[in-house]
């Protein structure tokens, strides 16, 4: 297994973003979200939707499949364009080598912003449209496995399906140094149809980056904890 030279902070990332600092927002925020399902739960009795629990279970998951990637595509894009939030998302682009741990290298207010953005519409609908809890679990499993396979150090992807999933080809571009949009390119994080329908996208199958990173990286810190304190 490959492992790049800054191995050993993408382990503390790993680490603190998945479990420790998963744990503090939830208990942070677990008061929140207790009330917020109440409210929904009394909502739920005036719902006229419901209709998505009679729904095939592969229907339920692609539904929800979707309408994630969707939410998550559209605050990739914020994180680049809004430079309070791009502060906190340079630290992903600090990469020089994929691998598949670096897809945890990532600040921790990117959990805060992608848990507020996404939320209050994935409650609504997988709960109050009658998404299965089934179809949840396997939309997450789902999303981290392609993830982490984008993260990858490879060339592969899925020749015409290209338009729909994304891929390691695909989204290397994204890790680029040099923005050929204006904000970066390849937003997307499971499906790349959201680049290829907002015009988002920078397909080189045949070439590959000369440099992974982004312009004035030589001012971001390099130490362990002035990335994790960084504002």
């Amino acid at each position: 297994m490959y492992l790049g030279k800054e191995y050993l902070q993408d382990l503390f990332f790993f680490i603190f973003n998945t479990y420790v600092f998963s744990m503090i927002l939830g208990v942070v925020l677990g008061p929140l979200e207790n009330k917020f399902n109440q409210l929904e739960e009394y909502l739920r009795v005036y719902s006229l939707f419901d209709t998505f629990k009679d729904l095939p279970f592969l229907a339920q998951i692609l539904s929800l499949l979707f309408l994630n990637d969707f939410l998550e595509y559209w605050s990739h894009r914020m994180l680049h364009r809004i430079p309070f939030l791009w502060r906190y998302h340079k630290l992903h682009h600090t990469v020089k080598e994929i691998y598949w741990i670096a897809n945890f290298r990532f600040h921790w207010m990117e959990l805060i912003v992608y848990k507020s953005l996404k939320y209050l519409p994935l409650v609504f609908f997988s709960f109050h449209l009658g998404i299965s809890w089934q179809a949840i679990f396997w939309v997450g499993v789902l999303s981290t496995l392609i993830g982490n396979l984008n993260h990858t150090n490879s060339k592969m992807d899925y020749g015409i399906f290209k338009y729909l999933i994304n891929s390691p080809s695909l989204h290397i571009w994204h890790h680029d140094k040099v923005n050929h949009y204006k904000y970066g390119q390849n937003f997307g994080v499971v499906l790349s149809v959201w680049d290829w329908v907002f015009s988002t996208i920078h397909y080189l199958p045949n070439d590959y980056p000369k440099e992974l990173g982004f312009m004035d990286e030589e001012r971001y810190p390099k130490k362990l904890i002035k990335k994790v304190f960084y504002f």
